[in-house]
């Protein structure tokens, strides 16, 4: 599930990982080929809370409290953080404006 406040969303559950430059969805994909690494050294999907707050349009802060890499319920559950950030700068440069 997900609530979104203004400029706060918070998501519960499994979701999408928000890690790497590819997608699990294949449209959202540059290339049609997929690299090794998105296999073997990136998560798919992880299972906790995860928050994002726009700062503005241009920065967004992301931070959250997971159970490991693409699985659901573990024999061993360890909790990590995960953190990180986003720039858009084609909010404030459009290219054809």
């Amino acid at each position: 599930g997900e609530v979104v406040y203004n400029d706060l969303s918070v998501k519960l559950g499994h979701m999408y990982a928000p890690v790497g430059y590819q997608v699990v969805a294949a449209n959202g994909n540059f290339f049609v080929t997929q690299p090794y690494t998105f296999q073997y050294g990136e998560p798919f999907t992880m299972t906790g809370a995860m928050a994002s707050w726009k700062y503005n349009d241009e920065w967004t802060l992301l931070g959250g409290l997971i159970n490991g890499w693409d699985k659901f319920d573990a024999q061993s559950d360890l909790s990590t953080v995960i953190g990180g950030f986003t720039y858009d700068r084609a909010t404030r440069n459009p290219p054809f404006a």
